[in-house]
């Protein structure tokens, strides 16, 4: 059986709650991610907003009301994160995790150990394990596997 923490990104870019948007662009931009998961003191995930839920945030606030776009990027992170966020435990089965994604329709679970948050595990992980599964079987069924006859 495939664990997650075989497989899960490491060490995982978090952030607090009082940060302001544009910290968290700032951060996705930088790290090239998509998904930021929010804890406390304590390490443990309290929310998570992804790269589409900031801007929709800072959008919405620009077209909603009188707010310039300086000021919708100094929204607090608390005010637009998802707070209701499932996780997986470092040891559960990677494939029992993939198909939680894919039947919830989630971008990325937040791994976590004894409470804390430990890791991640993205849709662009789960890319990276097909495609080593693929090199793995063309490798091992020989040189013309995956060639047209």
């Amino acid at each position: 059986m495939m664990q997650v923490w075989e497989f899960m990104s490491e060490p995982v870019t978090s952030i607090r709650k009082d940060q302001e948007l544009k910290v968290v662009e700032e951060i996705m931009r930088q790290a090239r991610i998509r998904h930021l998961p929010i804890v406390d003191d304590a390490e443990q995930v309290v929310g998570i907003i992804s790269q589409r839920d900031l801007f929709r945030a800072a959008l919405q606030r620009v077209t909603e009301a009188d707010t310039s776009v300086r000021e919708a990027w100094t929204v607090r992170v608390e005010e637009v994160m998802q707070r209701e966020v499932m996780t997986v435990e470092v040891d559960e089965d990677m494939q029992r995790a993939a198909r939680t994604m894919v039947q919830c329709k989630i971008g990325c679970l937040p791994v976590v150990k004894e409470g804390r948050l430990r890791g991640i595990i993205t849709e662009h992980d789960l890319l990276r394990i097909l495609a080593d599964v693929e090199v793995r079987v063309i490798e091992e069924a020989g040189p013309t596997a995956g060639q047209p006859s």
